[in-house]
C-alpha cells in the first residue's frame, strides 16, 4: 500500500472489538434490560455487529487477495491456506469449550449444592454423522437448506456467520484463479448479488448471496484506499466527493426497494472506516514525532490499549461469549444483585477476560501476521520495552506494513 494512502492500522482492530462487544450485548439483552435499562435498546440491535464484521472482512480479504493475486495458482493456494488456518482451528477448539461448558457449569453448581446434576439433554444429541461433519466443515446450512442460525443453533448460534465467511473466502479464491481479471469476477458477483437483493430473488438457505453486499462495501473501501494516492490533484477531496455521492445514490436505491436498514448500516460503517483512515493519518502527522505532544501520546496509549486488545481477541470473544458468559455469571450473581448496573458489567468484563485467555492459547498461534496486536500487547505487558501503541506507535512506522487479515 502506498505510503501516502490512508492506513487502517488501528481502526480495523477497534471496529472488530466493537462489533464483537455489540453482538455480546445483543445476547445479554435480557440481563441488561434488568441491570442497565438505559442500554437495553442499544443491546437489542446488537446483531448489526455481524454486518460490521462482514464489512471489515471484505476490506481485509480484498487486501489479502490483492497482495497474492500475482502469484498465480500458488497465490490462490496460499490465500486459502492462510484463511482456513485462521478460521477453522480456533473454531474447532471453541467447539470443544462450548460442548464442555454445560458440564463445567454443573460441576461449579455442585460446589454449592453438594450434588452433581447432569445437564439436560442437548439438541445436538440427536445429530447423526453427517450433521457433525456439516458442523465441523461449516457446511451444515448448505446441506440442510436452513438459513441464519437455524443450522447451528443447537450448538452455538453465531457459527452460522463463520459458514458465510468461508463462502466469501471460496468466492474470492475462485476469482483469483482468473488472474488479472480477478476484480472483474468479484464485481460480477457483486452485481449478481445486488440483483438478488433488489428484486428479492429466492436463493437457497445457508448461502452467502444476500450477505455479499456487506462484504462488497468493504472491498470497495479497500479499492478506494488502494488507489486514492494515485488520483490527480487533491485526490483525497475527489475521493471524498465521489465516495459520498456513490454511497448516497446506493443508499437511495436500497431505500426505494424497501431494504434500507441493514445495507444502509453497512454503508455507514464503510464510510466511517474510510474517514478513520484519514484520522489516523492526521494523528501520525501531528502526534507522530517530537516531544511537544508527549502527554497526548501517553493519554492516547492508555485509552486505546483496551479497545485494541479487545479487537485482537474479537474472534475469540465472538466464538465463545454466547455460552461462556454463564461461568462468570454464576459468581457475579453471588456478590452483585441482578438489578445493579455492575452485574452486567462484571459479567461482560470477566467473560472477555476468559475469551482473551482463549485467544492467547487457541487463536493467536494460528495468526500469521498481527502487527497491531503485537504492538499493543507488548506495550500492555511491558511498557518500558515497547513503543507506544496509540498514537505513540505512529512515531516509528514498520518498515513493511502488512495489513492485518480478519
Amino acid at each position: 500500500m502506498n505510503a501516502a494512502t490512508p492506513r487502517l492500522e488501528y481502526s480495523l482492530d477497534i471496529a472488530r472489538g466493537l462489533a464483537a462487544l455489540w453482538v455480546f450485548l445483543f445476547h445479554l439483552a435480557p440481563m441488561i434490560e434488568i441491570s442497565a435499562p438505559a442500554l437495553a435498546s442499544f443491546a437489542t440491535i446488537g446483531s448489526n455487529g455481524v454486518l460490521l464484521f462482514f464489512v471489515v472482512s471484505g476490506y481485509c480479504i480484498h487486501a489479502s487477495a490483492a497482495r497474492l493475486t500475482n502469484g498465480g495458482m500458488r497465490g490462490v493456494g496460499t490465500f486459502l491456506r492462510r484463511r482456513m488456518r485462521r478460521i477453522y482451528p480456533p473454531f474447532w477448539l471453541s467447539l470443544l469449550v462450548v460442548l464442555a461448558l454445560p458440564y463445567v457449569v454443573a460441576a461449579i453448581s455442585m460446589l454449592k449444592s453438594g450434588a452433581f446434576e447432569w445437564p439436560e439433554r442437548a439438541a445436538w444429541s440427536d445429530w447423526d454423522l453427517f450433521d457433525w461433519l456439516g458442523l465441523l466443515t461449516l457446511t451444515r446450512g448448505l446441506a440442510t437448506g436452513e438459513s441464519g442460525d437455524s443450522a447451528f443453533n443447537a450448538v452455538q448460534a453465531v457459527y452460522w456467520t463463520l459458514a458465510i465467511e468461508v463462502q466469501f473466502y471460496l468466492v474470492v479464491a475462485l476469482a483469483m484463479c482468473a488472474g488479472r481479471r480477478w476484480r472483474i469476477v468479484l464485481w460480477a458477483v457483486t452485481l449478481a448479488a445486488a440483483l438478488v437483493v433488489v428484486f428479492r430473488i429466492h436463493v437457497p438457505g445457508g448461502t452467502f448471496v444476500q450477505f455479499w453486499p456487506h462484504f462488497a462495501f468493504g472491498m470497495v473501501l479497500h479499492v478506494m484506499h488502494e488507489h486514492e494516492a494515485t488520483l490527480p490533484g487533491d485526490g483525497r477531496l475527489l475521493t471524498l466527493i465521489l465516495a459520498c455521492s456513490g454511497l448516497l445514490l446506493i443508499a437511495i436505491g436500497i431505500h426505494l426497494v424497501g431494504r434500507p436498514l441493514a445495507y444502509a448500516f453497512s454503508l455507514t460503517c464503510a464510510a466511517v472506516l474510510w474517514l478513520s483512515g484519514h484520522i489516523e493519518d492526521w494523528i501520525r502527522k501531528h502526534w507522530g514525532s517530537g516531544g511537544q505532544h508527549r502527554a497526548l501520546r501517553i493519554a492516547g496509549r492508555s485509552v486505546m490499549t483496551l479497545p485494541l486488545l479487545l479487537g485482537a481477541s474479537s474472534y475469540s470473544v465472538y466464538l465463545l461469549h454466547g455460552k461462556l458468559y454463564q461461568v462468570p455469571a454464576m459468581f457475579v450473581r453471588q456478590v452483585v444483585p441482578p438489578d445493579s448496573v455492575f452485574h452486567a458489567l462484571f459479567v461482560i468484563v470477566l467473560t472477555c477476560a476468559l475469551c482473551y485467555l482463549f485467544y492467547l492459547f487457541a487463536e493467536r498461534p494460528f495468526i500469521r501476521t498481527s502487527t497491531t496486536a503485537r504492538l499493543v500487547e507488548s506495550n500492555a505487558m511491558s511498557p518500558s520495552a515497547a513503543p507506544p501503541s496509540y498514537p505513540g506507535a505512529f512515531t516509528t512506522a514498520p518498515t513493511e506494513y502488512v495489513q492485518k487479515e480478519n
